[in-house]
């Protein structure tokens, strides 16, 4: 595992600017990876942190001045200049960071049921550099991650020459690392859009022993801190915004607000040992919005809202153990949302021993009260604030929904599946409040599993990567199957998932063709003549159905037969 970023990530922004235009991550960094991660993701995970500046610059090809200043307010001025920035605001110091990691620990802290929390720290010296950002951005045809890794060497080495940081308590081999840089990530592809092009900025990546033992030797055993009594073994470098400056079609300067919460807590993920789960090769989403290593899903809501993590990944991690059906279930199989934290909310079906299907239910409004948002003001200062349904400007990410939102750092939320595909589906005589109005609120997703792709493709960070044989791929129930598509480049596009791969009674989607439109699986049924079908990966018929799926309900059934 080498890095939770570094993709070629879609994002529909016609409502932005006047044309259309696309936000794609730079492409994936990947290098075989010897060893895999060793945590157990259970118990408490701690978090060290620290503050990165650079020499000031004033290379265009730079976002910003690459410099923090005395109060987090400086570096980059069109922050500054703005009326106001709703999304991650300035200032970026010691407070702000510690706001992003109390995201991260709320986040996981829900997702595992408590299974697994987080301790975080944040040193609260800026630490400058000798060099400035350009010289640690890896650039050229063939890229390499030598620059990052002499980054990392620079960053701890001057911690250590200021004097190190209190170790007690910390095992240097259980221990998680983030460096907060100035500056934004080279995370997403600027060309085509009117946002400034920096191809000199650094990339967001997460950098382990063996990744580090590539550039720095065979003998490195980590960066020494504490006149050597302690290591520091890994990293992630993640921006201090993703925030970026452009200009409108009347060339007037705008800011595009992304926030850092969900970049940060995919790296985390990518500590603990998940792959990931997007088209490493092409960048293109292959989970979507339904899971947290795709950028589909840690971009979620400009990056403020990842939802939970998928059933594979649950169970990856040891959150969840899934329960095993067959055709011998007579009765309706009950399962309870994911966001409800129960035992047995994840089905498994075995077509062998490496290859299966997991059923899960996902649900985005559990008791129909909206989901509550609560931010971190500059002042320190929380408030709360609750979105509906019905709230289409926040539920569908409209141009400018940002500035619903109260100023600060998001640090909680409700319930973490609001950011799955969903929202207020109008009727069909397009008249809001008519009787065939209805809450598109999740319903159950069945997950294709073939562990012998997993295995053979973790290596090179390509579990995914082969869109005709993924490794964690999920049967969309509208029979589209377009997770991934170039699907155009519109807001909240199939292509990142969409309300109907959900399974649920009423699922009556029609997929749009040249000569008209049709139900791809009229009978709302999971079997061997259906679209999608249950094949197995190998063409090999599988005779079961799955069928009778309830109405999209926080504890949903459904019938094997």
């Amino acid at each position: 595992m080498l890095t939770t970023v570094g993709m070629l990530f879609l994002f529909g922004l016609t409502n932005l600017f006047a044309q259309q235009t696309k936000i794609r991550r730079s492409h994936a960094i990947s290098t075989p990876v010897s060893k895999q991660a060793t945590l157990a993701a259970k118990g408490t995970l701690d978090v060290i942190a620290i503050m990165v500046e650079f020499q000031p610059d004033e290379n265009r090809l730079t976002s910003g001045t690459g410099i923090f200043g005395n109060d987090g307010f400086s570096g980059l001025p069109y922050l500054t200049r703005q009326e106001k920035t709703y999304i991650d605001p300035l200032p970026h110091n010691n407070e702000y960071f510690e706001a992003h990691l109390e995201f991260a620990k709320n986040y996981f802290e829900k997702s595992s049921d408590g299974q697994f929390t987080i301790n975080y720290r944040v040193l609260p010296t800026v630490f400058k550099l000798d060099k400035k950002m350009e010289e640690y951005s890896p650039i050229g045809e063939t890229f390499t991650t030598e620059k990052l890794a002499s980054f990392l060497q620079d960053a701890w080495t001057k911690v250590e020459q200021n004097g190190g940081f209190d170790t007690s308590g910390l095992n240097p081999d259980s221990t998680a690392f983030v460096i907060f840089h100035a500056g934004v990530g080279r995370d997403v592809e600027l060309t085509g859009t009117s946002l400034d092009i920096t191809p000199f900025d650094i990339p967001s990546i997460y950098m382990r022993e063996d990744n580090l033992e590539q550039w720095l030797g065979s003998d490195f055993d980590g960066f020494s801190i504490n006149n050597g009594s302690f290591s520091v073994k890994n990293s992630m470098i993640i921006p201090r915004t993703e925030s970026r400056r452009g200009e409108d079609i009347t060339e007037a300067e705008i800011v595009f607000p992304l926030s850092i919460n969900g970049l940060l807590t995919a790296s985390i993920g990518s500590h603990l040992g998940l792959p990931d789960l997007f088209n490493t090769e092409t960048g293109e989403p292959a989970i979507g919005r339904f899971g947290l290593m795709d950028g589909a899903g840690f971009f979620a809501y400009n990056g403020l809202l990842p939802p939970e993590p998928s059933a594979w990944e649950k169970v990856y991690l040891g959150w969840e153990t899934p329960f095993v059906i067959s055709t011998e279930n007579t009765t309706a199989i009950n399962l309870p949302a994911a966001a409800l934290n129960e035992a047995n909310s994840i089905a498994k079906y075995e077509l062998s021993s490496t290859e299966y299907y997991l059923i899960e239910n996902r649900h985005r409004d559990l008791d129909g009260t909206g989901v509550t948002l609560t931010t971190r003001q500059t002042d320190g200062s929380l408030v709360q604030k609750t979105f509906t349904n019905t709230n289409d400007a926040f539920v569908f990410q409209e141009a400018g929904f940002d500035s619903l939102l109260d100023a600060g750092t998001l640090i909680n939320v409700s319930n973490f599946d609001w950011s799955l595909p969903g929202g207020y589906d109008v009727g069909s005589d397009n008249t809001e409040g008519t009787d065939d109005d209805r809450e598109l609120n999740g319903g159950m997703l069945i997950w294709h599993i073939d562990e012998a792709v997993i295995n053979q493709q973790l290596q090179n960070e390509s579990v995914n990567a082969d869109p005709y044989r993924r490794g964690v791929d999920l049967e969309e129930a509208d029979g589209a199957q377009d997770i991934g598509l170039n699907a155009g480049l519109i807001d909240n596009s199939p292509s990142f998932g969409y309300a109907f791969d959900f399974w649920w009674s009423g699922n009556n989607y029609r997929v749009i063709t040249q000569s008209g439109s049709i139900d791809l699986n009229p009978n709302n049924i999971f079997g061997p003549n259906s679209t999608p079908n249950n094949n197995s990966n190998s063409g090999a018929k599988s005779f079961f159905e799955l069928y009778d799926f309830s109405d999209n309900i926080p504890s949903a059934t459904f019938k094997i037969r």
